[in-house]
C-alpha cells in the first residue's frame, strides 16, 4: 500500500508539473535561439543575445570565478521617429550566477544590443548591433 501511495503522489506530481509547463510554456510560434554572433565578454562575464521568432529579444549573462558583472539590452530606430541607443532592460547584476533580461520588442527599423560591464575589471561594452 505504501507504494501505491508514493506511486500516486508521484503521479499527480508529474501530472501538477505537466499542467504547470503547459500553463507556463511560451507559445509554440515563439521559438528562441542564440543570436550568432552576439556571444561575448571579459574575463568570466559573459553575455548573449538571444531572439524568439516573434521579434522579441533578451540578453542573457554569465558571471563566475568571483567576477561582478551586470548585463542591459540597449535598443535604436532609425527612420521617422527614430531615437539614439537607449537602455531598454533593467540593468542586472550577476557575481557567480546567470541572468536574463525580460524580452523587449526588436520592432520595425530598429536595432538590438546587449551590453556587459565587468566591475572587477573596470571594463564596459556592448555587443554588435542587430536588426
Amino acid at each position: 500500500m505504501t507504494v501505491l501511495r508514493r506511486f500516486t503522489a508521484s503521479a499527480v506530481a508529474t501530472v501538477a508539473l505537466a499542467a504547470g509547463t503547459v500553463v507556463l510554456a511560451p507559445a509554440a510560434s515563439a521559438a528562441e535561439a542564440p543570436v550568432p554572433g552576439t556571444r561575448w565578454g571579459f574575463a568570466d562575464c559573459w553575455v548573449e543575445m538571444y531572439r524568439r521568432d516573434d521579434g522579441y529579444v533578451q540578453a542573457r549573462g554569465t558571471s563566475s570565478h568571483n567576477n561582478s558583472c551586470s548585463i542591459w539590452l540597449q535598443r535604436q530606430r532609425v527612420g521617422d521617429g527614430g531615437y539614439p541607443w537607449t537602455t531598454v532592460s533593467g540593468v542586472l547584476d550577476m557575481y557567480n550566477n546567470q541572468r536574463a533580461t525580460a524580452y523587449h520588442w526588436n520592432g520595425t527599423d530598429a536595432a538590438s544590443r546587449v551590453c556587459l560591464n565587468n566591475a572587477s575589471l573596470g571594463a564596459t561594452n556592448c555587443g554588435i548591433t542587430v536588426w
